[in-house]
């Protein structure tokens, strides 16, 4: 450990499966603090608080695993199952697994180097723990802790590029990536640099077509007024877009090379030589006896987002307002990270009705006549983090319906001039009609929305 301190201390914990003891770790207190966090909680970087220990991925290490029966699942679970309604279920499920129940354990344990973990190890021990929870009875298995591991699954893959990772990575292979990604930011800073250029032609044109309307006002010809606002406008959009991406790429490149200068240039694989499977097969493998086992990021948050719905209708732990909030933005936000805008749009229409009915009740507490000074203040309290989230969900939802309406516009547009003198209910129908979400075909009735500009765009 190049004369590092450990950053864990060890204890003799008895496994729940098989009433064995093993060490397991625990992290020294006040080791690392976590930093900057991503809108999904997945976080971007840690600060070590003493720079005598040796600096691991503190994701890696949030499950404890029996070496004796591969039991595996979270430490605090791990080490009080009697904490936890669905445990004692999931414990006589694995005791009585069948033959091919067992051959996907072992499988996962084959690839776990629990003295040494790394991404590989790290993905097995992930997949370990939601095979074990899933084989509960669907009634009874635990669905907000099972969407949390699926979610830390997709955290990991996009540290590592996808997961697609093979066990023979070595120094060649770590230079190569290198100068991939140096490669990379170089081309995006040439990008940024020529899309400037063009932002600043575009002012240009932009101004000529401003002097052109203005002529054309003047001399009562306004065929193509339209048609020059809305390409001068798809042109800025554009722009913005190819701005956003670019930023997305860097951000990217500089995740990945964080993960590379991590995972350093040693073979992550317990296999060697020519003919190891690399661990893109061996997921293949695992996916064929195990098809729930999600092979990429997306893959893991989709079933995170199946999971966390089930929770937010059933769990109890979830029943307190503040937690149901967080809970059901976080999973539109994962909505969102998988192109599912409208599905997130129908989540957050669902919590800010929720928000509002929470504070309409809690008004009507504070009027009662025998509602005590202590009680009102305490009423009050709530009432100020029941505004908050209304704020913060209206804020959500208009940025959710501003990227539903780009991915909508070409229909809208070509929909609206379809219905070229409807009135609104008509053209509202239309578009409803038409595919468009009814959330952003109510959007014509907004006196300064964009539709309605748009919409006297076209009529003009």
């Amino acid at each position: 450990m190049n004369g590092l301190l450990s950053p864990f201390v060890t204890k003799e914990i008895q496994c729940p499966a098989c009433k064995r003891y093993h060490a397991q770790r625990f992290f020294r207190q006040r080791a690392f603090m976590s930093g900057e966090k991503e809108s999904d909680q997945h976080v971007l970087d840690y600060r070590w608080l003493n720079e005598r220990l040796e600096q691991v991925h503190p994701p890696f290490y949030i499950l404890f695993h029996c070496p004796n029966c591969k039991y595996t699942d979270t430490s605090e679970d791990f080490a009080r199952p009697t904490n936890s309604e669905a445990i004692p279920m999931v414990l006589r499920q694995f005791e009585r697994m069948d033959r091919d129940g067992r051959a996907v354990v072992n499988i996962l344990a084959s690839r776990v180097d629990y003295e040494n973990i790394q991404f590989e190890s790290a993905i097995c021990l992930h997949f370990l723990a939601l095979f074990i929870h899933a084989l509960a009875p669907e009634d009874i298995r635990d669905h907000y802790k099972i969407a949390r591991l699926y979610l830390r699954t997709a955290w990991l893959y996009r540290e590592c590029g996808g997961g697609q990772v093979s066990s023979q990575t070595n120094a060649v292979n770590h230079e190569r990536a290198e100068a991939q990604i140096s490669s990379i930011l170089q081309i995006t800073s040439e990008q940024e640099s020529l899309l400037e250029q063009a932002e600043g032609v575009s002012a240009k044109m932009k101004q000529a077509i401003e002097e052109r309307l203005v002529e054309m006002g003047r001399q009562s010809q306004s065929v193509n007024e339209y048609n020059y606002l809305t390409l001068c406008t798809q042109i800025e959009l554009m722009q913005h877009r190819e701005r956003e991406l670019l930023g997305r790429i860097r951000k990217l490149c500089e995740q990945d090379a964080t993960q590379l200068h991590l995972h350093g240039a040693e073979p992550s694989g317990s296999k060697e030589g020519a003919d190891a499977e690399s661990f893109a097969d061996f997921l293949q493998r695992v996916k064929f006896l195990w098809p729930a086992a999600p092979l990429n990021e997306r893959e893991a948050m989709e079933i995170a987002i199946a999971g966390f719905q089930k929770a937010i209708s059933t769990d109890m732990r979830l029943s307190n307002h503040d937690t149901y909030t967080k809970i059901v933005l976080l999973n539109a936000d994962l909505m969102v990270r998988c192109g599912n805008v409208a599905g997130a749009l129908s989540m957050i229409g669902g919590i800010y009705k929720s928000a509002m009915d929470a504070r309409s009740a809690l008004q009507t507490q504070m009027r009662k006549a025998d509602t005590s000074e202590s009680d009102k203040r305490r009423i009050q309290g709530r009432m100020n983090r029941v505004g908050l989230t209304i704020e913060a969900t209206s804020d959500f939802r208009r940025e959710l319906l501003d990227m539903l309406l780009e991915q909508e516009r070409p229909r809208i547009i070509a929909i609206m001039e379809e219905n070229p003198g409807a009135d609104v209910e008509a053209l509202e129908e239309a578009l409803l009609e038409g595919g468009v979400p009814r959330e952003l075909a109510r959007r014509i009735k907004e006196s300064s929305g964009p539709l309605s500009d748009l919409r006297q765009s076209i009529r003009r």
